[in-house]
């Protein structure tokens, strides 16, 4: 499977997640270290998304 398919599907997913869930990004190290960054910024320096 295309990994641009796979990260589209796990982007939407996170949306998702991100609506039913707002304070499930609390926990996230990102957020700890990077406050004023929005979660899915982050997504993009995994280098499984790559």
């Amino acid at each position: 499977m295309d990994k641009a398919f796979l990260k589209l599907i796990f982007l939407i997913a996170l949306m998702f997640v991100a609506a039913d869930l707002p304070p499930a990004f609390a926990i996230l190290p990102s957020d700890q270290t990077m406050p004023s960054v929005p979660p899915f910024v982050p997504l993009d320096q995994l280098p499984c998304l790559k």
